[in-house]
């Protein structure tokens, strides 16, 4: 049986700018890998969240 990976370090990362510049898009394909094709993107008003977990691996091929 699989183990998840220990998380041995935590990100946030805090997007700033002015409206309808693209903030939502950048966290969308940082997090799901897709950008919403523009007739379908709409303004977000307040806040936007994603998770978003990369298991890196060391050279000689174990996680950390």
């Amino acid at each position: 049986m699989d183990t998840a990976p220990e998380i041995s370090a935590t990100f946030k990362i805090l997007l700033i700018g002015d409206s309808s510049v693209g903030k939502s898009s950048i966290l969308l394909r940082f997090t799901d890998d897709h950008f919403l094709p523009p007739d379908e993107a709409s303004a977000t008003i307040g806040k936007a969240s994603g998770t978003c977990i990369y298991v890196v691996q060391q050279p000689g091929g174990a996680a950390y």
